[in-house]
Protein backbone atom coordinates (compact mmCIF):
# COMPACT_ATOMS: atom_id res chain seq x y z
CA UNK A 1 0.00 0.00 0.00
CA UNK A 2 1.48 3.22 -1.10
CA UNK A 3 1.24 6.14 1.24
CA UNK A 4 0.50 10.01 -0.37
CA UNK A 5 1.43 13.22 1.52
CA UNK A 6 -0.40 15.97 0.90
CA UNK A 7 1.45 19.18 0.72
CA UNK A 8 -0.42 22.35 1.89
CA UNK A 9 -0.02 24.67 -1.29
CA UNK A 10 -2.50 26.94 -0.15
CA UNK A 11 -2.42 31.07 1.06
CA UNK A 12 -1.27 30.38 4.49
CA UNK A 13 1.87 28.05 3.60
CA UNK A 14 2.69 31.20 0.64
CA UNK A 15 2.62 33.79 2.99
CA UNK A 16 4.85 32.14 5.87
CA UNK A 17 7.53 31.73 2.89
CA UNK A 18 6.77 34.98 2.02
CA UNK A 19 7.03 35.92 5.74
CA UNK A 20 10.53 34.10 6.50
CA UNK A 21 11.81 35.40 3.11
CA UNK A 22 11.16 39.09 4.65
CA UNK A 23 13.21 38.31 8.01
CA UNK A 24 15.96 36.70 6.28
CA UNK A 25 15.91 40.22 4.34
CA UNK A 26 16.02 42.28 7.27
CA UNK A 27 18.70 40.46 9.24
CA UNK A 28 21.11 40.26 5.94
CA UNK A 29 20.46 44.28 5.90
CA UNK A 30 20.83 44.32 9.38
CA UNK A 31 24.46 42.58 8.63
CA UNK A 32 25.21 44.92 5.89
CA UNK A 33 23.61 48.08 7.16
CA UNK A 34 23.77 48.20 11.02
CA UNK A 35 22.25 50.83 12.50
CA UNK A 36 23.45 54.33 12.99
CA UNK A 37 25.30 54.68 16.69
CA UNK A 38 24.55 57.69 19.00
CA UNK A 39 26.30 60.44 18.00
CA UNK A 40 27.53 62.03 21.41
CA UNK A 41 29.78 65.47 21.44
CA UNK A 42 31.47 65.62 24.21
CA UNK A 43 33.56 67.97 25.86
CA UNK A 44 37.40 66.47 25.37
CA UNK A 45 38.72 67.81 28.57
CA UNK A 46 36.15 67.23 31.12
CA UNK A 47 37.22 64.20 32.60
CA UNK A 48 33.37 63.66 33.80
CA UNK A 49 32.73 62.63 29.88
CA UNK A 50 36.37 62.20 28.20
CA UNK A 51 38.33 60.16 31.08
CA UNK A 52 39.77 57.39 29.45
CA UNK A 53 40.64 53.69 31.47
CA UNK A 54 44.02 53.24 31.59
CA UNK A 55 43.66 49.81 30.89
CA UNK A 56 41.20 49.74 28.13
CA UNK A 57 41.29 52.99 26.92
CA UNK A 58 37.51 52.90 26.58
CA UNK A 59 36.05 56.42 28.24
CA UNK A 60 34.39 55.69 31.73
CA UNK A 61 32.16 57.85 33.83
CA UNK A 62 29.13 59.20 34.10
CA UNK A 63 28.59 60.70 30.67
CA UNK A 64 29.99 57.34 28.49
CA UNK A 65 27.63 55.23 30.95
CA UNK A 66 24.65 57.52 30.27
CA UNK A 67 25.38 57.86 26.41
CA UNK A 68 25.74 53.82 26.28
CA UNK A 69 22.15 53.85 28.39
CA UNK A 70 20.68 55.93 25.90
CA UNK A 71 22.28 54.24 23.15
CA UNK A 72 21.03 50.95 24.48
CA UNK A 73 17.31 52.16 24.68
CA UNK A 74 17.82 53.71 20.96
CA UNK A 75 18.58 49.96 20.07
CA UNK A 76 22.33 50.98 18.58
CA UNK A 77 25.45 51.71 19.73
CA UNK A 78 26.85 55.34 21.11
CA UNK A 79 30.01 56.99 19.41
CA UNK A 80 31.73 59.57 21.60
CA UNK A 81 33.04 62.79 19.87
CA UNK A 82 35.54 64.94 21.58
CA UNK A 83 35.26 68.61 20.94
CA UNK A 84 37.03 71.33 21.85
CA UNK A 85 35.04 72.90 24.63
CA UNK A 86 31.21 73.87 25.23
CA UNK A 87 30.92 75.62 22.17
CA UNK A 88 32.31 72.80 20.23
CA UNK A 89 29.81 70.46 21.58
CA UNK A 90 27.04 72.96 21.08
CA UNK A 91 28.41 74.00 17.17
CA UNK A 92 28.29 69.97 16.94
CA UNK A 93 24.22 69.76 17.42
CA UNK A 94 23.46 72.80 15.21
CA UNK A 95 25.41 71.71 12.56
CA UNK A 96 23.53 68.33 12.44
CA UNK A 97 27.05 66.64 13.32
CA UNK A 98 26.29 65.05 16.45
CA UNK A 99 22.21 64.08 18.23
CA UNK A 100 23.52 64.60 21.72
CA UNK A 101 25.52 66.82 23.83
CA UNK A 102 26.89 66.13 27.24
CA UNK A 103 28.45 69.63 28.77
CA UNK A 104 28.86 71.36 31.84
CA UNK A 105 26.09 74.27 32.27
CA UNK A 106 28.49 76.73 33.38
CA UNK A 107 30.65 76.76 30.36
CA UNK A 108 27.67 78.12 28.60
CA UNK A 109 28.82 81.47 29.95
CA UNK A 110 31.25 81.57 27.01
CA UNK A 111 29.06 80.60 24.18
CA UNK A 112 27.38 83.36 22.64
CA UNK A 113 23.64 83.50 22.57
CA UNK A 114 23.22 82.81 26.60
CA UNK A 115 21.37 84.59 29.33
CA UNK A 116 22.75 84.32 32.55
CA UNK A 117 21.39 86.25 35.36
CA UNK A 118 22.90 87.42 38.37
CA UNK A 119 24.57 84.37 40.53
CA UNK A 120 22.65 84.34 44.08
CA UNK A 121 25.67 84.27 47.07
CA UNK A 122 27.83 81.49 47.41
CA UNK A 123 26.35 79.96 50.64
CA UNK A 124 23.34 79.01 48.64
CA UNK A 125 24.99 75.47 47.70
CA UNK A 126 22.77 73.84 44.99
CA UNK A 127 22.21 76.61 42.18
CA UNK A 128 21.48 76.29 38.34
CA UNK A 129 22.36 78.74 36.06
CA UNK A 130 19.42 79.34 33.93
CA UNK A 131 20.51 79.29 30.47
CA UNK A 132 18.28 80.15 27.52
CA UNK A 133 19.31 79.92 23.89
CA UNK A 134 17.05 79.37 20.87
CA UNK A 135 20.24 76.89 19.47
CA UNK A 136 19.81 74.05 21.95
CA UNK A 137 17.08 72.11 24.07
CA UNK A 138 17.96 70.70 27.81
CA UNK A 139 16.88 67.05 28.34
CA UNK A 140 18.35 66.97 32.18
CA UNK A 141 20.92 66.78 34.59
CA UNK A 142 23.15 63.82 35.24
CA UNK A 143 25.75 65.03 37.62
CA UNK A 144 26.83 67.94 39.59
CA UNK A 145 30.42 69.13 40.05
CA UNK A 146 30.91 70.49 43.37
CA UNK A 147 33.05 73.75 43.45
CA UNK A 148 34.79 74.90 46.62
CA UNK A 149 38.27 77.14 47.67
CA UNK A 150 41.75 76.01 48.37
CA UNK A 151 43.71 77.09 51.61
CA UNK A 152 46.74 77.16 53.51
CA UNK A 153 46.12 74.30 56.74
CA UNK A 154 46.68 76.92 58.91
CA UNK A 155 44.27 79.77 56.92
CA UNK A 156 41.11 80.20 59.16
CA UNK A 157 38.25 80.06 57.01
CA UNK A 158 36.14 76.71 57.73
CA UNK A 159 33.88 76.83 55.44
CA UNK A 160 32.99 78.78 52.33
CA UNK A 161 31.08 81.39 54.45
CA UNK A 162 34.04 82.67 55.77
CA UNK A 163 35.78 83.53 52.71
CA UNK A 164 35.46 87.33 51.48
CA UNK A 165 35.03 90.29 52.47
CA UNK A 166 38.05 93.30 53.00
CA UNK A 167 41.68 92.29 52.89
CA UNK A 168 40.96 88.88 51.25
CA UNK A 169 42.36 87.80 48.20
CA UNK A 170 40.96 84.79 46.05
CA UNK A 171 42.81 83.58 43.02
CA UNK A 172 40.85 82.16 40.19
CA UNK A 173 41.00 80.72 36.95
CA UNK A 174 40.75 83.01 33.99
CA UNK A 175 37.52 81.53 32.31
CA UNK A 176 36.39 79.23 35.01
CA UNK A 177 32.62 79.69 34.68
CA UNK A 178 32.89 79.86 38.48
CA UNK A 179 33.93 83.18 38.48
CA UNK A 180 30.52 84.72 37.54
CA UNK A 181 29.40 82.95 41.54
CA UNK A 182 32.48 84.00 43.58
CA UNK A 183 32.97 87.55 41.60
CA UNK A 184 29.01 88.38 42.53
CA UNK A 185 29.33 87.82 46.20
CA UNK A 186 33.39 89.06 47.27
CA UNK A 187 31.81 91.37 49.93
CA UNK A 188 34.68 93.62 48.91
CA UNK A 189 37.51 90.78 48.43
CA UNK A 190 40.34 91.07 45.88
CA UNK A 191 40.56 89.01 43.00
CA UNK A 192 43.46 87.39 41.21
CA UNK A 193 43.29 86.16 37.96
CA UNK A 194 45.50 83.01 37.25
CA UNK A 195 45.74 83.38 33.34
CA UNK A 196 46.70 79.69 32.25
CA UNK A 197 44.74 78.36 35.14
CA UNK A 198 47.90 76.15 36.07
CA UNK A 199 47.89 74.15 38.92
CA UNK A 200 51.16 74.78 40.23
CA UNK A 201 50.61 78.24 40.03
CA UNK A 202 47.72 78.18 41.78
CA UNK A 203 49.76 76.56 44.83
CA UNK A 204 52.43 78.48 44.82
CA UNK A 205 50.20 81.33 44.79
CA UNK A 206 47.88 79.86 47.86
CA UNK A 207 51.09 78.96 49.77
CA UNK A 208 53.08 81.90 49.54
CA UNK A 209 49.76 84.37 50.71
CA UNK A 210 49.68 86.08 47.59
CA UNK A 211 46.14 84.88 47.72
CA UNK A 212 43.95 83.65 50.61
CA UNK A 213 42.13 80.79 49.03
CA UNK A 214 41.55 79.86 45.16
CA UNK A 215 38.20 78.79 43.50
CA UNK A 216 38.05 75.54 41.59
CA UNK A 217 36.10 72.40 41.48
CA UNK A 218 36.76 70.24 44.23
CA UNK A 219 38.12 67.77 41.77
CA UNK A 220 40.97 70.05 40.63
CA UNK A 221 41.35 71.68 43.93
CA UNK A 222 41.48 68.01 45.20
CA UNK A 223 44.36 67.12 43.33
CA UNK A 224 46.74 70.15 43.85
CA UNK A 225 46.08 69.62 47.32
CA UNK A 226 47.26 66.19 47.26
CA UNK A 227 50.41 67.15 45.23
CA UNK A 228 51.62 70.11 47.60
CA UNK A 229 51.71 68.94 51.71
CA UNK A 230 50.57 71.91 53.26
CA UNK A 231 47.28 72.80 51.38
CA UNK A 232 43.64 71.90 52.32
CA UNK A 233 40.18 72.19 50.76
CA UNK A 234 37.09 73.18 52.38
CA UNK A 235 34.43 70.88 53.29
CA UNK A 236 31.82 72.62 51.54
CA UNK A 237 30.92 74.36 48.37
CA UNK A 238 29.87 77.58 47.06
CA UNK A 239 28.50 76.00 44.11
CA UNK A 240 27.38 73.04 43.01
CA UNK A 241 27.67 72.82 38.97
CA UNK A 242 25.24 71.29 36.46
CA UNK A 243 26.33 68.44 33.81
CA UNK A 244 23.44 68.03 31.38
CA UNK A 245 22.54 66.49 28.30
CA UNK A 246 21.46 68.53 25.22
CA UNK A 247 20.09 68.03 21.71
CA UNK A 248 19.25 70.45 18.53
CA UNK A 249 16.11 72.80 19.01
CA UNK A 250 12.76 70.29 17.59
CA UNK A 251 14.56 66.71 18.90
CA UNK A 252 11.92 66.57 20.72
CA UNK A 253 11.23 62.88 20.92
CA UNK A 254 15.25 62.33 21.46
CA UNK A 255 15.03 64.41 24.23
CA UNK A 256 12.54 62.87 26.19
CA UNK A 257 14.41 59.61 25.87
CA UNK A 258 17.60 61.07 26.85
CA UNK A 259 15.97 62.44 30.02
CA UNK A 260 14.28 58.41 30.38
CA UNK A 261 18.21 57.21 30.66
CA UNK A 262 18.88 59.68 32.83
CA UNK A 263 16.46 59.07 35.48
CA UNK A 264 16.84 55.11 34.42
CA UNK A 265 20.72 55.29 35.33
CA UNK A 266 20.33 57.62 38.25
CA UNK A 267 17.36 54.91 39.91
CA UNK A 268 19.75 51.69 39.43
CA UNK A 269 22.37 53.35 40.40
CA UNK A 270 24.21 53.19 37.50
CA UNK A 271 25.83 57.10 37.38
CA UNK A 272 26.87 56.65 41.26
CA UNK A 273 29.04 53.22 40.28
CA UNK A 274 30.06 54.92 37.35
CA UNK A 275 31.64 58.19 39.75
CA UNK A 276 33.11 56.13 41.73
CA UNK A 277 34.71 53.63 39.19
CA UNK A 278 35.96 56.33 37.51
CA UNK A 279 37.61 57.97 41.24
CA UNK A 280 36.26 61.64 40.56
CA UNK A 281 36.42 63.41 43.69
CA UNK A 282 33.77 65.99 44.25
CA UNK A 283 30.99 64.55 41.63
CA UNK A 284 27.24 63.71 42.70
CA UNK A 285 24.63 62.77 40.91
CA UNK A 286 22.19 65.32 40.23
CA UNK A 287 18.72 64.70 41.76
CA UNK A 288 16.00 64.24 39.54
CA UNK A 289 13.78 67.60 38.81
CA UNK A 290 11.34 68.18 36.51
CA UNK A 291 11.82 69.20 32.99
Amino acid sequence: MTSQVTRDTGPGRLLAAIAAVTLLCAAIAAVRHPPQPLRVAVVAADPLQSLADPATGNRRGPGPALSHELAERLGTRAEMIPRDGVAGVIESLTRGEADVGLFAVGGLTATGPSEIPAAPEPQRLAIRLEVRTSAIEFCGDYALVQHTYLVRDGAPFRSVTEVGGAGVTIGITDGDPANLVVTSSLRGAGVRINPAGTADVAADWVMDGTVDAYAASRLRLAAIAAAHPGLRVLADDFWREPQTVAVATGNTALCAAAGAAIDAARERGDLARAIARAGLVGVAVAPRRDR
